[in-house]
C-alpha cells in the first residue's frame, strides 16, 4: 500500500475511558468508523533498517488536543521524523487507522475485543493542516536523542509501516495510539518512562474517559451504566500514558523535552467539568417511580404509568445483559450495573397481582442487597443513584404507604337484637 492510498483517520485514544460507553460506548466506536481521514501526501518509501536522508535526522512527538467533536474529545499522538536540510521529506507515523472501514465489522469487532487498527504514514505538512483545520491545539516535543537513538528509532517505525507489522489488536486502555508511541519512546530511552510508572495518580479510567465527556451528561450517564468496574481501578504513571496529553506531560518530565505549542485552539473553550450525570439519574428514578404512586393515588394513567416504567428498566436491563452475554471485552462483561436492571422487568406487565407482590420483594431485597455492598465498597462502580430507579418503581408497585393516610373511623355498633318474648308474656296476650 502506497502513502497516496485513502485511508480512514481515527483517533482510538477517543474511545478511551473514555470513551467512550455499549451504551454509548459502542454507539462511539461505530460512529468512529464513518470519519473520513486524510489522505496522506507523497512522501518517500522508507527503507527498513536504513536512513533516506544524507542529514541527521530528529524525532518530535506530536500531540494533538481535544476537538469539538465527540470523537475527538480524547486527543491523539504521533511520532514525526524531520530532516533538517529536506523539509519535503518529514513525515509522521499515525498509529490511528481502523481497519476494516466496515460500520458493521468495527462495532462487532470491538464488542468482541478483537477491532484491528493499522500504522500509516502521512506527510508533516498534511498532518498539521489535519488538526488545525479541526481547530484543536498542537504540541511538539524534541526528543533528546542521541544519533543512535534516533537512528534506532528511524527503524522501529520503519519495521511498524512494512505490510507484515503495520496491523494491531486495539483496546481502549491498554494499546492505542498512545501506548503504541509509550512504548517506542521507552524502548529508546533504555526505559526512561517505565522507571517508576507503578506509583498511583489518583485518578480511575473512569475518570478519564468521563473527561472527554464534558457537557454530554447523557453520554456520562451511559458510560457509568454500560462499562463495568475494569474502568474504577486507579491508574499508574506508566497507564495514565494511554492518554496523549498525560503521555506529554510524562515525556516532559522524564525526558526534559519541554512542549511546544505550535498551534492553540481558536473557538470557545470546551467544558472542563464533566460530572457523573447523577442528577439526571436521580430525576429519572422519581419520574418513574414517584409517576406510578400519584397516578394511582389520583386514579388517572396509572397503567400508562407502569407501562412506561416497565419498558425503560426492561430496556435498560436487557442491553446490558446481552452486551454481557456477547463480549469479550473485560470492561463490558464485568459489569455490575447488570445486577441493578434486569430484563426480567417485563414481568411487571405480565403477573397477577399474587405473583407480582412476590417478584417485587424479591427485587427489593436483591437491590438492597446491592446498595449495602456499594456502602461497603465490595462493588466499586458509581451505581447508587443507578439503583433508586428500579427501587423507587417497585417500591410504588409494591402498594406499600408512602405517606401518613387517616385512620379509618370505627365501625358503629350494630344494634342489639330484641329479646325474646317469654312465656308469661305469651300468656297475657
Amino acid at each position: 500500500m502506497t502513502p497516496r492510498e485513502p485511508l480512514l483517520r481515527l483517533d482510538p485514544a477517543a474511545a478511551a475511558p473514555g470513551s467512550p460507553t455499549l451504551k454509548t460506548s459502542m454507539l462511539a466506536f461505530v460512529l468512529l468508523a464513518m470519519i473520513a481521514a486524510p489522505r496522506a501526501v507523497a512522501a518517500p518509501a522508507p527503507v527498513p533498517g536504513k536512513s533516506n536522508s544524507p542529514t541527521n535526522p530528529t524525532i518530535e512527538l506530536m500531540t494533538m488536543g481535544a476537538g469539538q467533536e465527540l470523537l475527538t474529545r480524547w486527543g491523539h499522538a504521533a511520532l514525526c521524523v524531520f530532516y533538517a536540510r529536506e523539509p519535503d521529506r518529514d513525515v509522521c507515523y499515525n498509529y490511528g487507522a481502523a481497519f476494516p472501514t466496515s460500520v458493521a465489522s468495527l462495532g462487532w469487532n470491538f464488542l468482541r475485543g478483537t477491532a484491528k487498527f493499522k500504522v500509516i504514514l502521512q506527510a508533516y505538512g498534511n498532518t498539521l493542516e489535519r488538526y488545525q483545520a479541526e481547530d484543536r491545539s498542537v504540541w511538539t516535543q524534541r526528543l533528546p536523542y542521541s544519533q543512535s537513538q534516533v537512528d534506532q528509532m528511524v527503524r522501529l517505525l520503519e519495521h511498524d509501516i512494512l505490510e507484515e507489522n503495520r496491523y494491531y489488536t486495539y483496546h481502549h486502555m491498554w494499546d492505542n495510539c498512545a501506548t503504541r508511541l509509550r512504548d517506542l519512546i521507552d524502548k529508546v530511552s533504555g526505559g526512561a518512562l517505565r522507571k517508576g510508572g507503578n506509583k498511583g495518580t489518583g485518578m480511575t479510567f473512569r475518570d478519564l474517559a468521563r473527561r472527554g465527556l464534558a457537557g454530554m451528561p447523557f453520554l456520562i450517564i451511559g458510560t457509568s451504566l454500560g462499562f463495568g468496574r475494569g474502568l474504577d481501578q486507579e491508574i499508574t504513571e506508566w497507564a495514565s500514558m494511554g492518554h496523549p496529553d498525560y503521555l506529554r506531560a510524562v515525556v516532559a518530565k522524564k525526558l526534559g523535552a519541554k512542549p511546544v505549542q505550535i498551534y492553540a485552539r481558536k473557538g470557545q473553550p470546551l467544558p472542563k467539568n464533566p460530572g457523573y450525570g447523577h442528577g439526571y439519574l436521580l430525576g429519572l428514578a422519581l419520574l418513574l417511580g414517584l409517576g406510578i404512586v400519584l397516578t394511582r393515588r389520583f386514579a388517572r394513567f396509572e397503567r400508562l404509568a407502569v407501562v412506561t416504567a416497565a419498558v425503560v428498566l426492561t430496556l435498560v436491563g436487557t442491553v446490558l445483559w446481552l452486551t454481557a452475554i456477547l463480549t469479550a471485552v473485560p470492561e463490558l462483561y464485568l459489569n455490575e450495573a447488570v445486577l441493578v436492571f434486569w430484563p426480567t422487568d417485563a414481568l411487571l406487565l405480565r403477573l397477577t397481582k399474587r405473583h407480582l407482590q412476590i417478584y417485587l420483594r424479591i427485587r427489593i431485597a436483591a437491590l438492597a442487597a446491592v446498595s449495602a455492598l456499594l456502602v461497603l465498597g465490595v462493588l466499586v462502580q458509581p451505581l447508587l443513584t443507578a439503583v433508586l430507579i428500579p427501587m423507587l418503581v417497585c417500591l410504588g408497585l409494591s402498594r406499600l404507604p408512602l405517606w401518613p393516610t387517616a385512620p379509618a373511623p370505627a365501625p358503629a355498633p350494630a344494634p342489639a337484637p330484641a329479646p325474646a318474648p317469654t312465656r308469661r308474656a305469651k300468656k297475657r296476650r
